[in-house]
């Protein structure tokens, strides 16, 4: 089971009613745990439970609680949960759920208290489409339609502190949170920190076994206040609070490090240096686009960039592309393929559809294939399936040195063997 990942095929899940006369378990020991459903406290009648080193939560709580209705056929002894047109259901008491044609197992099997049904927290996230968090600290539950309803908690692992360098304590960095050099998390760790030089923003390097991720944090007012994103799956990561880049360079001020209990890569879905989907207008936009089906809500947004973002021409001819990150895309409304690439990537994983920037090579049929790599598409993961988006080239064409708009869908999910004729993936 994967801890974050937002499932595109829904697995069952279903909740009783009160009053159901049922054969009931003796439930483990209840534990005072708060739930949180996209960021409201909610009280649930039958507390949380451990079981055999898993939380179960009360399904229909959370059901209920994430918009979904639930009904129960006390012939059959089932019951039926439906979100979004998507009907799921389970029969009570069981280890299996069922989704169409599917049958599915649950890690442990449902245990009935007090009337209700509780399921396996990872299960139940999964199930109902949503990001779900177990806190240790805080003791609580955490369900969230969007990555941001989940916080960055994080917990010791001993005392030794973090590693502070000479340019940190030039500049008088100090880490508030967190205060250890060691500390486990699940997906994100929010940091706090203060900085007496005058930065306008840091940027936190995280790395995991030669992979890295560069995360632009802002200072405020001398104050660092920010998630920084753990994007390559469970392990040890080091994370590198640096100064602003001089000449493409990186100082290191500030360093911990962290091991990512989630269980799940989040490269696809979580907020990069350059695809911020946490910006609020791209957050704005990506909840217009949102449709019922990931299918739909990956179509509007393709529509979208195809037809308001226009190409940058004069970008395009300079020896070196400008930077853009996705949320000045969006604010300029206009850029090269890398931007528009990043856009589109940004409003996918905003509305919890993983999706990739791809680079590569780009030619007309016939003609030969550059040298370097000039090209930059998608990939987005629907239904189990990564399909190819090239949105720049569906949203119009080079004509005598000037970008002529002419929107199609061309290039959205093409046939292979055709896409292969004009675009090749770069071996990096």
């Amino acid at each position: 089971m994967r801890s974050w990942h937002r499932l595109l095929v829904f697995f069952a899940l279903c909740a009783t009613t009160a009053g159901i006369a049922l054969a009931t378990a003796t439930p483990a020991l209840a534990i005072p745990v708060a739930m949180v459903v996209n960021g409201r406290p909610v009280q649930p009648d039958v507390p949380p439970v451990c079981e055999n080193g898993r939380l179960l939560v009360p399904l229909r709580t959370a059901a209920e609680a994430l918009g979904a209705t639930v009904t129960y056929d006390a012939a059959a002894r089932t019951v039926t949960v439906d979100r979004n047109g998507t009907l799921i259901t389970l029969g009570v008491g069981a280890a299996w759920a069922r989704a169409g044609d599917q049958t599915l197992t649950l890690e442990v099997p449902a245990q009935v208290a007090g009337g209700r049904v509780l399921v396996p927290l990872r299960f139940l996230g999964e199930a109902l489409g949503a990001y779900v968090s177990w806190n240790p600290v805080a003791q609580a539950v955490y369900l969230s339609d969007s990555l941001l309803g989940l916080p960055g908690w994080s917990q010791p692992l001993g005392s030794t502190p973090p590693v502070v360098y000479r340019d940190g304590e030039e500049a008088r960095v100090r880490l508030l949170c967190p205060a250890a050099g060691l500390v486990t998390a699940e997906a994100c760790v929010d940091i706090t920190a203060r900085v007496q030089t005058a930065f306008a923003e840091l940027v936190a390097v995280v790395e995991k076994e030669g992979e890295r991720s560069d995360q632009p944090l802002t200072v405020r007012n001398g104050l660092v206040a920010g998630r920084v994103w753990l994007p390559f799956g469970p392990g040890d990561y080091r994370v590198t609070l640096c100064s602003p880049p001089q000449d493409d360079t990186l100082s290191g001020l500030v360093q911990f490090r962290v091991r990512n209990l989630g269980r799940t890569e989040l490269r696809y879905l979580a907020p990069t240096d350059w695809i911020d989907w946490d910006h609020p207008e791209i957050l704005k936009l990506a909840r217009e686009l949102k449709r019922d089906k990931p299918l739909e809500t990956v179509l509007a947004v393709h529509d979208w960039v195809a037809k308001e973002i226009t190409y940058d021409i004069a970008a395009a001819r300079l020896p070196r592309i400008p930077h853009k990150r996705a949320s000045e895309v969006l604010l300029t409304r206009s850029g090269v393929c890398e931007h528009f690439s990043r856009l589109f990537a940004a409003l996918c994983r905003a509305n919890g559809i993983p999706a990739a920037v791809v680079r590569g090579f780009a030619r007309q049929e016939n003609e030969p294939w550059p040298l370097q790599p000039n090209h930059a598409w998608n990939e987005v993961l629907i239904n189990g399936r990564w399909i190819t988006v090239d949105v720049t080239w569906d949203a119009g064409h080079l004509d005598d040195g000037r970008f002529s708009r002419e929107f199609s869908r061309d290039y959205f999910d093409p046939d292979p063997a055709r896409f292969a004729l004009t675009h090749r993936k770069s071996a990096s």
